[in-house]
């Protein structure tokens, strides 16, 4: 009786011992909607060590779960461990996503998901793999001040282009005759700044991402080519 009860306990322990692998039934990419980010853990519990903080926006790649805990890899830094889950929501990139390049689908922060053309995503992937730079985060940036395009405006301010660049802005950290307006321009001139560690003073919409700026604030100054007064993506504000 003693012998089937260590054999038992035994048993037991060589089962507990054995890494436990997360089930299969979530898998695809989700994104991050957590206003100051989401903590990436190297096991399902909120004791468990933080490998880092996603921002809100994130792209992550699931690969399974655990309770109420996802595995998988975030998409700006590709490191892997464990999320919430209530704090991940299904990603389909908008229905325009390339699955032979790079994803060119992107949560603005204002409500939807908007698309860049497949070009100025090249240029975008192109200039944060030069410069070291978070290609998601320079995307989300994008999404957030001009939902991806080129042509954008802000008569306020007078910001240009795909990243609402002042004049004087792109031309002291790019280079002398740099244009707002190019694509290519306001690609590596950004993926340079991000990677000097210069996002978060130059963009609004960086530090929204990053948990650093209230959305309301954002809205409500028009910052940057925010949504202006009676914008559906600004819920909270009043029309004339």
């Amino acid at each position: 009786m003693i012998r089937l009860g260590l054999i038992a306990l035994i048993v037991a322990v060589g089962f507990a011992a054995l890494p436990v692998r997360p089930a299969s039934a979530h898998r695809g990419t989700y994104i991050v909607q957590a206003g100051r980010g989401l903590n990436l853990r190297t096991c399902g519990s909120g004791s468990c060590a933080r490998i880092e903080t996603m921002a809100n926006g994130t792209l992550f790649k699931a690969r399974g779960h655990r309770g109420a805990w996802m595995y998988g890899t975030s998409r700006s830094s590709g490191k892997t461990g464990w999320a919430w889950l209530a704090y991940l929501s299904p990603y389909s990139g908008g229905g325009g996503g390339s699955t032979s390049g790079p994803q060119r689908c992107f949560w603005n922060f204002w409500s939807r998901t908007v698309c860049a053309e497949p070009w100025v995503a090249e240029e975008f992937w192109a200039a944060a793999k030069y410069y070291g730079a978070s290609y998601d985060m320079l995307m989300l940036v994008g999404a957030c001040e001009s939902d991806l395009l080129p042509n954008a405006y802000n008569p306020i301010s007078g910001v240009t282009g795909i990243m609402q660049f002042e004049w004087s802005t792109i031309q002291a950290f790019g280079w002398p005759g740099a244009n707002p307006w190019s694509v290519h321009d306001s690609a590596w001139v950004a993926a340079k700044m991000f990677r000097e560690g210069l996002g978060w003073t130059h963009w609004h919409c960086y530090r929204l991402i990053t948990g650093g700026e209230d959305a309301r604030t954002v809205c409500d100054q028009g910052l940057n080519g925010a949504p202006t007064m009676g914008d559906p993506d600004c819920p909270w504000r009043e029309t004339d």
